[in-house]
């Protein structure tokens, strides 16, 4: 395949997904997301995956990570990444360093910092 042997997601493709809403379809619509049940974004991470699982990461981090910041953001800053996770304007990542959790994303103990 081309993007395979490029090493590199054709950008223009991921904003195509955001514009039909493949990115994160689970995520709040008071953000920009479409507020549909979990197993949406499963089923398109899946059909995604079985042409390219490459591409099948973007949606699958963008409503993980796109929760997390849904749930336990201010408004303000939810409001404000949402929008540019489900539309492909913005990749968010996160980095897990807890004592207690690993990498147990779910289980997180967030505190703010003094």
């Amino acid at each position: 395949m081309k993007r395979e042997a490029e090493a590199r997601l054709d950008h223009a493709l991921l904003l195509e997904m955001g514009v039909f809403g493949l990115i994160a379809a689970d995520l709040p619509e008071r953000y920009g997301g479409l507020g549909e049940p979990k197993v949406t974004p499963e089923l398109a991470i899946e059909a995604h995956a079985y042409g390219d699982i490459n591409v099948s990461f973007l949606p699958l981090l963008a409503s993980l990570n796109g929760q997390i910041i849904a749930r336990q953001a201010s408004p303000e800053l939810a409001g404000h990444w949402i929008p540019h996770i489900v539309s492909d304007e913005a990749l968010v990542c996160i980095a897990l360093t807890e004592p207690c959790g690993g990498s147990d994303g779910a289980n997180l103990a967030l505190s703010r910092a003094a």
